[in-house]
């Protein structure tokens, strides 16, 4: 049995997160809003773990000055995680920042590059092409009931 998780089982191959291609114009903008949503999540986190990176650096400096060395490394640990975390928060508000931007230029473009079909319409112009929907099976009908027909006063005939 073949499991999708397995770690031998090749992962189908990923759409890039910031491609519209093969999408409606709705799915798009459905889309390009759950991500300009994600980007302010992001933008939020990122305050925050700014905010929460001054507090911890307070909290350092004053664990150094009082002389606390086991509150000092605690402290150096957590600003360490939180340069850490911040670092990782500036650079994917960054990538969305460009990937929504980017989308949102791919969506104004977006409609003049779909196709859409309409059955009806090419049916009326192959209609148009070919002089109706089918002239010629009258035709071979007629001919193969002449020829039936012809065949049939033949038989007649030689009796």
């Amino acid at each position: 049995m073949n499991d999708p998780q397995s770690p031998n089982t090749p992962a189908p191959p990923a759409q890039p997160l910031f491609d519209l291609s093969g999408m409606s114009t709705e799915d798009a903008k459905s889309y390009i809003l759950s991500l300009a949503t994600h980007l302010k999540k992001s933008e939020a986190d990122l305050e925050s773990c700014e905010e929460d990176l001054l507090l911890w650096t307070g909290r350092l400096e004053l664990a150094t000055s009082k002389g606390m060395p086991e509150l000092q490394a605690q402290a150096s640990s957590r600003v360490e995680e939180l340069k850490r975390k911040k670092l990782s928060l500036e650079m994917e508000v960054w990538e969305f920042r460009e990937g929504v931007s980017k989308l949102k230029k791919d969506l104004m473009v977006l409609p003049s590059t779909q196709r859409t079909v309409n059955p009806q319409a090419l049916q009326e112009q192959l209609g148009q092409i070919i002089g109706g929907h089918d002239n010629v099976t009258p035709e071979v009908k007629k001919w193969e009931a002449d020829e039936a027909l012809a065949q049939l006063k033949k038989k007649l005939e030689s009796r």
